[in-house]
């Protein structure tokens, strides 16, 4: 029954995993940012190097954490988690990454509404190219690395064995079945508060 598929998927529950810089994420949009603000020979002004070094900060590795998590080590081990999906937010924006390429070709929905801040260097390029929340949620990681969906009753000691890598991790919304009309992720944006929707393309 459809009531009964809204209620099981509502138990499946969206974690994050932090992210401090642009991860591999909109460097094109931070380079056209730094023109924009210190001129073309921007690489050699004095002034840009605080932010050219925020711009290259290193993403966060999560392989050793996950491995674990899935029992990918020699020798090897059962899974400590039954995930339902992992996606690193990396090449792309959330949108694409998590909904457009898993969620939607399979009908499903999602409600982001406690997603991990933007860094700052990320308000920066938004700022000072003027993009859009709906942009910025399609071109960066948003200071989220990877999203992973477990039920909801493991979530919290997934998110417990991220600490012990230096990660942190937090439940940050919920995966919807659409039983009528068009997939549909929803994101609290964390640039201006508002709710975006980004629905799938027909």
């Amino acid at each position: 029954r459809p009531e009964a598929e809204e209620m099981l998927l509502k138990s499946q529950i969206v974690v994050e995993l932090q992210e401090y810089g642009l991860r591999s994420n909109g460097h094109s949009s931070g380079r056209a940012a730094l023109e924009l603000a210190y001129g073309k020979d921007c690489f050699s002004n004095p002034h840009a190097q605080a932010h050219i070094r925020a711009l290259a900060e290193p993403s966060v590795l999560y392989d050793k954490f996950l491995s674990r998590a899935n029992g990918w080590r020699f020798p090897i081990e059962n899974p400590r988690f039954r995930f339902h999906l992992i996606t690193h937010i990396t090449g792309g924006g959330i949108v694409g990454k998590f909904s457009e390429d898993i969620l939607f070709p399979r009908g499903l929905s999602a409600k982001l509404w406690n997603l991990f801040p933007p860094p700052e260097i990320m308000k920066w390029v938004a700022k000072t190219r003027r993009m859009s929340d709906e942009e910025c949620y399609r071109t960066f990681s948003c200071g989220n690395g990877a999203l992973a969906v477990l039920d909801a009753k493991e979530a919290p000691r997934f998110i417990g064995m991220a600490r012990e890598y230096d990660i942190y991790a937090q439940a940050c919304g919920v995966i919807t079945a659409q039983t009528k009309g068009t997939p549909t992720l929803e994101i609290r944006s964390g640039f201006s508060g508002k709710t975006l929707l980004f629905p799938a393309k027909g």
